[in-house]
């Protein structure tokens, strides 16, 4: 499927894509995890109050999309004298994205990576956002990173609570344990163990 590039960011290499229904932010360092999808409104918003470039240009692949991204990125930086890194850090991606972008950032984190458990992505994602200038510029979001992080660290510690108790019991039979009959069925194991046989003897 053929994806459209609705709006640039040449400078940093960011582009919002099209794909089908979807709408995509694509920024390095160009992964799927790293590629946050965006509310329809976001492309307007880019363009009207981030500095975003308006645009219709369609690629056959992702790949076609990312090398027109790279290219733009380094014509910019070109352009405006400053020399082009071999790597971007996690830091420097989220202090040139908008403050929309940030928020979906933490959001994500709150719907997508604690509730599914991805808790070290979780952390370095809201510690990589504390650490940067970004967390300066837009005051509202700190607080909200603040109390990510803290929850994140609460769910960590359930699981880890949850998971050490599953460990410690047996929940081979948890109907026998709810009806408080595991040491009635233990000892009657224990016995047809020792005769060797689960028929009771005859009298």
């Amino acid at each position: 499927m053929a994806v459209k590039l609705a709006a640039l960011s040449a400078m940093d290499g960011t582009g919002i894509f099209r794909s089908g229904q979807t709408v995509r932010l694509l920024r390095p360092p160009y992964t799927l995890s790293s590629s946050p999808v965006l509310p329809e409104e976001s492309i307007r918003d880019a363009v009207l109050r981030h500095g975003f470039v308006a645009l219709q240009q369609e690629f056959e692949t992702w790949e076609s999309a990312i090398d027109f991204l790279n290219e733009k990125a380094a014509e910019a930086r070109h352009s405006a004298g400053m020399q082009i890194p071999e790597t971007i850090s996690g830091v420097e991606v989220i202090e040139v994205a908008p403050e929309g972008v940030v928020r979906t950032f933490l959001e994500r984190v709150e719907t997508e990576l604690i509730p599914k458990g991805l808790f070290d992505h979780a952390e370095n994602l809201l510690l990589t956002f504390l650490k940067s200038k970004a967390a300066t510029q837009y005051p509202g979001l700190p607080s909200m990173a603040a109390e990510l992080l803290q929850r994140c660290k609460d769910a960590q510690t359930l699981a880890e609570t949850r998971a050490a108790r599953l460990t410690t019991s047996d929940v081979r039979f948890p109907s026998l344990r709810r009806h408080g009959e595991i040491e009635r069925s233990s000892r009657l194991a224990e016995e047809i163990r020792r005769r060797r046989c689960v028929f009771i003897p005859c009298s």
